[in-house]
């Protein structure tokens, strides 16, 4: 019997490409100072797609440290430092809004009316529970199917997969 849930935070209670593409939209545009070639090249350096403000598979920025994604960002800013990028982009990161999957304060009082306790962590797979895939990160479900033990389009699904499990 499931007694409780833990949910990750970016991709699973909030839209990754939503909350940070929007972060890398600013940061691309606030680094290249409206030079077209070097939004191009920052882009590519951090995985991001411009037309659909989206990451692409494999982004540097999905699972990467701030550390690493300025890292890889450098390559497009020629005189930039680690000491100075990473400050400008923790600035524009506290200025992004966080965009929740569904609306979250009736989604956990659902939840909590249904007598489960609930929490935020990373890693349930190798606590060993039962684990939920959402498709509101950026991975594919053929990504996540391999690691979870379903996958559902986003965490309004489940209060339904909660009602169908014995």
């Amino acid at each position: 019997m499931i007694q409780g849930l833990i949910f990750d935070k970016d991709g699973t209670l909030f839209d990754f490409n939503a909350t940070w593409g929007a972060w890398a939209g600013m940061m691309i545009a606030q680094e290249a100072a409206g030079d077209p070639d070097r939004m191009a090249q920052l882009a590519d350096a951090m995985g991001y797609d411009l037309a659909a403000k989206k990451f692409l598979p494999g982004s540097v920025v999905i699972a990467s440290t701030v550390e690493e994604t300025a890292a890889a960002m450098l390559s497009a800013l020629p005189g930039e430092t680690l000491d100075t990028l990473i400050p400008r982009m923790n600035a524009a990161a506290m200025k992004v809004d966080q965009i929740a999957a569904v609306p979250l304060i009736p989604f956990f009082d659902d939840l909590k009316s249904r007598g489960l306790r609930l929490g935020i962590a990373h890693a349930g797979r190798a606590a060993g529970m039962t684990t939920i895939g959402v498709l509101t990160g950026p991975a594919l479900k053929e990504e996540l199917s391999p690691l979870a033990d379903v996958v559902l389009p986003n965490i309004g699904h489940v209060p339904d997969w909660l009602d169908a499990q014995p």
